[in-house]
């Protein structure tokens, strides 16, 4: 994102992007650029997410490193939380 807030000469505030070299919002108050901004990285939030999806779903790696499977993570809270913890989360895909 090349977003950059800038003050206005009357106190209000306005987004600057450098994609298009121009004012994307102007005349904003505080909460409006908070908004701007948190809307922005809901978008990239939720297609990050829905892409590690499609990954995992398709069994494909969703991480760079240390992509798990069901059965490696219920190893680890075997080892690090023992058998009893690890009963618990199993017992979860019991119907």
């Amino acid at each position: 994102m090349g977003w950059q807030i800038i003050k206005q000469p009357d106190g209000k505030f306005a987004i600057w992007s450098s994609i298009v070299d121009n004012f994307i919002f102007v005349n904003c108050d505080a909460d409006e650029v908070v908004a701007a901004f948190v809307e922005d990285a809901t978008k990239d939030l939720e297609r990050s997410v829905r892409e590690k999806l499609e990954k995992v779903e398709a069994d494909k790696p969703a991480y760079y490193q240390f992509t798990k499977t069901w059965d490696e993570a219920i190893e680890d809270i075997r080892n690090l939380h023992g058998e009893e913890e690890a009963q618990r989360v199993l017992k979860y895909l019991d119907p």
